[in-house]
């Protein structure tokens, strides 16, 4: 009969054995250059961008320009604008912005989330961006979420596109099998400053 101490010891010394053992030669060596070289990933490349949906388009605008994300919050009307891209004043954390039709400007079709009992469309979240000194808010259906990418993922636009979206696209953008109208920011703001004027 085997006794089970001295099976449980034998185990435990032999375990004991290995770990203990001098590694290999050229080991060490090798790991080393391993580790190193998985620090050597280059992520200056990546940037981020704040993917949202307006109807059924999907776009982006880069992070930099993001400064809050919030609900939707009550709406103050602006005397004598009764059409165009500016929609109303909008309180964001205690601040008055002014808050603009993005679907409008970039021609976009508009949700069919609309409220029954007043028949106004639904928003479910507001972004406010600031791009220098110039702020705007803008209500959107859904936050997507804050996306990684390289600049070299942007895709030129195809010359079959058309509209309004393209001519303030910098490219499309493919992720998670979803592809986003990544919105150039520089055109964005001149576009909106010029339209209230």
């Amino acid at each position: 009969m085997v006794d089970a101490h001295t099976t449980n010891t034998e185990s435990e010394g032999a375990v004991t054995r290995l770990l203990e053992r001098e590694p290999p030669e050229g080991y060490r060596a090798e790991w080393t250059r391993h580790v190193a070289e998985q620090k050597t990933v280059n992520t200056a490349e990546l940037r981020s961008c704040m993917v949202f949906r307006i109807g059924t388009s999907f776009l982006a605008v880069p992070t930099n320009v993001v400064e809050v994300v919030a609900e939707d919050s009550a709406f103050h009307t602006i005397p004598q604008r009764r059409s165009g891209i500016a929609l109303t004043l909008t309180n964001v954390r205690g601040e008055l912005l002014l808050c603009v039709s993005l679907d409008a400007l970039l021609g976009i079709g508009i949700s069919a989330e609309v409220n029954p009992s007043n028949g106004r469309k639904v928003h479910r979240r507001l972004i406010a961006c600031r791009k220098q000194h110039e702020r705007f808010a803008f209500p959107v259906d859904e936050i997507v979420g804050v996306e990684h990418y390289r600049a070299d993922q942007i895709n030129d636009l195809p010359a079959t596109l058309a509209g309004s979206t393209s001519n303030y696209t910098r490219g499309l953008l493919t992720i998670r099998n979803r592809t986003i109208a990544f919105l150039d920011e520089d055109l964005l703001f001149a576009a909106l400053g010029k339209n209230l004027l």
